[in-house]
């Protein structure tokens, strides 16, 4: 008897408390979440602190953003929480992900956080760099990019360079940023053409073998994913199947 009246109160303190600190949150979703989750208290604490005034306006942004958390609650995990170095992330992570106003690329911003919370060796995960060019690239170079999954190269011949199919461009923008590495090659093509002639001048007849040279400079470069790059586009959906056509009004 005693024992259930002490259960009784000790779940009633307890949902007394969940209820405090849901009121702690401008948002429902927020409060509830950390209520279900206390574990991300901490977090969302700090990222009310620092965002606070951004919370009523990006509302939409922000329950999708608890949303996809709960959806991965395997993946972020008590032992993976609670190190510093997530803490970081997820609030470099928010900030990202409620000033990023292309919904496909939020998409990016979460499976790149998703590799982050999976990786052994996060100060090394280049989180920031990958979510910089995440403003940096419109959607057809994303296009461009996936043409090098699966570490296809790509050749380029220096005739090849203004031409608007081989998106040249675009690829010479990626190498720019890291994503590429490119190897230029310099060839002396000789052809050598031998015609065979009859002559006969007066004193002496007979058969020559003439020959004319005629040389050429190819030039090309070919282009394949960097380091970087393969880890980038890991995270990055494939467009081939919406921009296969060059048509102007893709976009």
């Amino acid at each position: 008897m005693l024992h259930n009246r002490a259960m009784q109160k000790t779940n009633k303190i307890a949902k007394g408390t969940k209820k405090m600190v849901a009121k702690n949150f401008v948002l429902p979703m927020v409060g509830a979440f950390v209520s279900q989750f206390p574990e991300f208290l901490p977090h969302w604490t700090l990222v009310q602190g620092f965002f606070g005034s951004l919370f009523d306006l990006q509302q939409d942004k922000i329950n999708d953003f608890v949303e996809f958390i709960k959806n991965n609650k395997t993946t972020f995990s008590k032992e993976v929480i609670d190190t510093q170095d997530f803490k970081d992330g997820f609030l470099i992570t928010f900030q990202e992900y409620i000033k990023q106003r292309n919904e496909q690329k939020r998409k990016y911003i979460q499976n790149i956080f998703l590799g982050f919370a999976l990786s052994n060796n996060k100060i090394n995960f280049e989180m920031e760099r990958m979510y910089d060019l995440l403003n940096k690239l419109s959607e057809y170079q994303f296009f461009v990019l996936s043409r090098f999954n699966g570490n296809k190269k790509l050749k380029i011949n220096f005739e090849e360079r203004d031409d608007e199919e081989s998106d040249y461009d675009d690829i010479r923008y990626l190498q720019s940023l890291g994503l590429l590495n490119v190897v230029a090659k310099r060839e002396l093509d000789v052809q050598v053409t031998t015609t065979k002639k009859e002559y006969d001048n007066g004193k002496h007849s007979g058969v020559d073998y003439p020959s004319e040279a005629d040389s050429t400079l190819e030039e090309s470069e070919t282009f394949y994913l960097s380091f970087f790059g393969e880890d980038f586009i890991k995270f990055i959906v494939d467009y081939k199947s919406k921009y296969e056509s060059k048509d102007p009004n893709r976009f």
